[in-house]
């Protein structure tokens, strides 16, 4: 049987629809904007998130 506290439910907030300039607004210097003819997007230059990790380290070490 499940017990009827093991089931969570979690709110996302809802992505927004951006135009174009508005994304190239909103990124950070480490994410890029992927245009498609349906969609514009934006996601992680580097997707792994420990090697994100590494490369920021790597990045304030670099500029200390």
């Amino acid at each position: 049987m499940r017990q009827s506290t093991s089931d969570v439910f979690e709110r996302m907030t809802p992505s927004r629809k951006l135009t174009l300039e508005e994304c190239l607004e909103f990124a950070r210097e480490d994410e890029c904007v992927e245009v498609t003819p349906e969609v514009v997007r934006i996601r992680k230059v580097v997707l792994d998130q420990t090697e994100r990790a590494r490369s920021l380290s790597r990045t304030k070490k670099q500029n200390a």
